[in-house]
């Protein structure tokens, strides 16, 4: 193998940076661990006319160990030259407090503060070390902790993230430090079978490579088909959900007989869900579900909550519920959390109650400073009309109200706690105007985008 000095790539590299010649004239962000992958990378692209720097995480999780490969970092980054960027984090307290494994929030934190390096530093790309092995390791990963398509096609460049290295084998890797004298540090940890990837890397593989010794490249050559397959999938997928999926505002909303009459409503509902944080067993439960279309089933994901609503499935954003807002005056227009309300003091000839976005109220019966607020159980007011008390949820579930439906609804409630409006619905009657109201307010409510 030839050295890398004067620009000269090894021969087996020689067609690995081709593909990467447009961020010459850019910058690169390395991530560096110390491990003899990165190591290489880094040495690849510095003697390789590519300007780069290196990100490197001590995840305190090996005392001395962690703060050796950090110190180690710094000098080989500063014999090539390379601008240095490094953190600490306390991974354990991590993965404790959002309760996921090491392995995950070790990803979480790596992956947000290289992108904070990227924007802050201008870099044009982030550059990992992950080889073909890696790519074998999480194509097994994600068969056996359950997988659509998408999980078959292996470790992709997104993002701004780049994998040079993404089909080069171990070995080539090893070889390539070899020739270029490059030292680099051993993680002990990786000989470990505490973490579900060494699993993978220590006994899985191994013995998959007793059936077939050119297993690795098999699993490269199956990813690389599985990801043609899965972009005709995608398209067809994409095609089916628009027919089904109508979007209203930040809302998507499908009808049930709709998804059961598709005949692939447990594909469509995966490939729907899975996106905003959904998981297997969440989604399995959606699809045994839509038999029994309960109008009130809430189910929840990362990102969204997914309601069933008198024979609709509405998928809107887990946003937290609206605040209160206090208006101290009647007059001109305020915008809160819900939308935008107006106030303007009117004639007993100009009332016209065809918009139930418009209440007129008797200005006597007002006290400041008025609230608006979201509902809550045990609000309950006097409707327009009657003479007793009714609960807010009653009246929302005789107008049969989906759940988010019901939160996007506002209340508007007098200075001594008596909820003058349900806006958009109903007014109060001890609110109304009368024969001998002296002074009339007309509210409007414009809901917010």
């Amino acid at each position: 193998m030839n050295n890398t000095k004067n620009g000269q790539v090894p021969t087996c590299f020689g067609t690995v940076l081709l593909p990467y010649e447009g961020l010459r004239n850019g910058k690169i962000l390395v991530a560096v661990s110390g491990g003899v992958d990165s190591v290489v990378l880094l040495h690849l692209l510095a003697t390789s006319g590519f300007t780069v720097g290196v990100a490197h995480c001590n995840f305190k999780l090996r005392p001395k160990d962690s703060d050796e490969d950090e110190v180690f970092v710094k000098e080989f980054s500063g014999k090539l030259g390379c601008v240095f960027h490094t953190i600490s984090f306390d991974t354990s307290e991590y993965a404790i407090r959002n309760k996921i494994s090491i392995e995950m929030a070790a990803r979480d934190l790596r992956y947000e503060w290289f992108n904070k390096i990227k924007t802050g530093h201008n870099y044009d790309a982030i550059a990992t070390a992950h080889h073909q092995s890696d790519n074998a390791e999480t194509v097994l990963l994600n068969l056996v902790r359950g997988t659509g398509l998408r999980g078959l096609t292996g470790m992709h460049e997104h993002s701004g993230i780049i994998r040079p290295l993404l089909r080069t084998s171990k070995a080539d890797i090893i070889s390539y430090a070899r020739a270029n004298s490059l030292f680099f540090r051993t993680d002990s940890s990786n000989a470990e079978n505490i973490y579900s990837r060494n699993i993978i890397r220590n006994k899985v593989i191994p013995l998959l490579e007793t059936i077939n010794p050119s297993v690795l490249q098999t699993m490269q050559e199956n990813a690389d088909r599985f990801s043609q397959i899965y972009t005709f999938y995608r398209e067809s997928v994409s095609v089916k959900l628009s027919e089904l999926i109508c979007k209203t505002g930040k809302k998507q909303v499908v009808l049930v007989d709709e998804l059961r009459c598709s005949g692939q409503a447990s594909l469509l509902l995966f490939e729907w869900l899975q996106p905003f944080g959904f998981n297997q067993d969440t989604i399995a439960s959606i699809a045994s579900s839509l038999e029994q279309n309960k109008s009130g089933n809430v189910f929840r994901g990362k990102a969204c909550r997914l309601t069933f609503e008198r024979g609709k499935l509405v998928l809107s954003p887990l946003e937290n519920k609206a605040n209160e807002f206090v208006i101290e005056n009647l007059t001109g227009s305020v915008t809160t959390d819900f939308g935008i309300l107006s106030f303007k003091t009117v004639t007993p000839s100009s009332l016209d109650f065809s918009d139930p976005f418009t209440a007129y109220v008797d200005k006597a019966t007002l006290s400041l400073p008025i609230t608006v607020r979201p509902w809550g159980t045990g609000d309950y007011f006097i409707p327009l009309g009657m003479k007793h008390r009714k609960k807010i949820s009653d009246l929302f579930a005789d107008l049969k109200l989906g759940v988010s439906e019901k939160d996007e609804i506002p209340l508007l409630v007098n200075a001594d706690g008596q909820i003058v409006w349900v806006v958009g619905y109903r007014l109060s009657n001890i609110f109304k105007v009368k024969d001998d109201s002296q002074e009339i307010i007309r509210i409007t409510f414009c809901k917010r985008c």
